[in-house]
C-alpha cells in the first residue's frame, strides 16, 4: 500500500477502512484532516489526541460531506462540524509529523500519538498507531506524512 502519489484533496491513499464512523468536533484545536482523533465528552463528539490519549482514529475529508469538511485538506475543521473519522481497516493515510518527531522517519518505523492530532516516531514508550509509509525529516513545523493504519 505504498508508492502513492501525494495526495491534494484525500486523506485515505490506499485500502479501506473496515470501520468508519460520523462524529461531530468538539473542539477545533488541532483537527486537520488526517489528524488523530479521540473521544470528545460525549459518545458523538472528537477531539485531536496527544501523547498520552486512547486514539479512536483518523479524521476524514473526502467522505465528509462537502457542507461539512474544511475548503482543503490544510484547513482546520470547524466545531460542531460532522467528520468521517476512520477508526480501522487495512488502509494507508496521508497523516501529520508532529514537532515531537526526534528524529528522522524511515519508511516502515512506528509512529504513535504526539500533541494535537499529530504522529512521531515510536522510540519512545506508545501505543504505535501507524507505520510509516515515506520517510521524512523531522522539522521545527508539522508536515504531512504517507501511513499505514496499525489498527
Amino acid at each position: 500500500m505504498t508508492n502513492s502519489p501525494t495526495p491534494t484533496s484525500k486523506i485515505i491513499l490506499s485500502g479501506k477502512p473496515s470501520k468508519t464512523a460520523e462524529a461531530k468536533i468538539e473542539t477545533a484545536a488541532g483537527c486537520y484532516p488526517g489528524s488523530l482523533v479521540k473521544k470528545g465528552t460525549t459518545d458523538d463528539d472528537v477531539v485531536c489526541g496527544t501523547a498520552v490519549d486512547h486514539i479512536t482514529g483518523v479524521l476524514g475529508y473526502e467522505e465528509t460531506s462537502p457542507l461539512e469538511r474544511p475548503v482543503d485538506m490544510d484547513t482546520l475543521y470547524t466545531v460542531n462540524k460532522r467528520a468521517k473519522v476512520h477508526e480501522s481497516g487495512d488502509f494507508e493515510f496521508y497523516g501529520w509529523l508532529g514537532t515531537g518527531c526526534t528524529a528522522d522517519i524511515v519508511k516502515g518505523d512506528p509512529l504513535i500519538a504526539d500533541a494535537d492530532g499529530n504522529m512521531k516516531n515510536g522510540v519512545t514508550a506508545g501505543y504505535v498507531v501507524a507505520y510509516a509509509a515515506e520517510s521524512k525529516t523531522s522539522a521545527a513545523t508539522p508536515k504531512r506524512i504517507k501511513a499505514n493504519w496499525a489498527r
